[in-house]
């Protein structure tokens, strides 16, 4: 199913949204995630980006990091390879299992994911299983507030959006698989700028929480 809809055309903006107006390219949101990351952790880490799209991210991220990326779509896993310098990509999907060993990553991220994933949970159980004890998931997400309802319904929709979640549903499912939450913010990206408040307001979060 997820392969039909996160096709060429998904990615071209036709049945899609978001991307229509350039969100997976955007230097600003990949800069920010980059910062989040580095100031958490220390040295050299294996990282996994979990719906990866053209690689945008683990571009931004440079040499510091053995970068590698997962996708369900063809079509992004393709274009990937062809954009990227260094990373590895890997065709498959994250909700079913990831083909890596136990404990392979020290950090896992998810940008726009979960909303797309008919049971976040799942995903989380595979996320904690290639992580190394005490290794980092970063998530990004769609805050489903008042505000994301008032003025994402429709496009939510567009996006083929089928798990929108409250930070507290997704904070039980982080806790629930052995995450306990270090940062959380919501965040508003508008005229190139990146609002961000520590509460709950603003209609996309992240949360960066660390397996126990």
């Amino acid at each position: 199913m997820y392969k039909e809809i996160y096709n060429e055309d998904y990615f071209n903006g036709k049945n899609s949204f978001f991307y229509k107006f350039g969100y997976k390219d955007t230097p600003l949101i990949w800069n920010f995630m980059r910062n989040e990351i580095e100031k958490a952790c220390i040295g050299r880490k294996r990282i996994l980006d979990i719906g990866c799209a053209y690689g945008y991210f683990l571009q931004a991220l440079g040499n510091r990091f053995d970068k590698y990326g997962a996708d369900v779509s063809e079509h992004a896993i393709r274009t990937a390879r062809r954009n990227s310098g260094s990373g590895k990509f890997v065709l498959c999907d994250a909700e079913n299992g990831l083909p890596f060993g136990k404990g392979y990553f020290d950090i896992v991220t998810m940008f726009d994911v979960t909303e797309h994933i008919i049971s976040p949970d799942a995903l989380i159980k595979n996320a904690k299983a290639v992580l190394k004890k005490s290794g980092l998931l970063l998530i990004s997400t769609p805050n489903n507030n008042l505000l994301r309802k008032t003025i994402f319904k429709i496009p939510d929709k567009l996006e083929h959006h089928c798990s929108l979640l409250s930070k507290e549903q997704i904070t039980d499912i982080l806790g629930n698989n052995g995450f306990k939450i270090i940062g959380f913010h919501t965040a508003f990206v508008f005229m190139n700028r990146y609002y961000k408040s520590e509460s709950g307001i603003l209609p996309q979060m992240t949360l960066l929480a660390r397996k126990t």
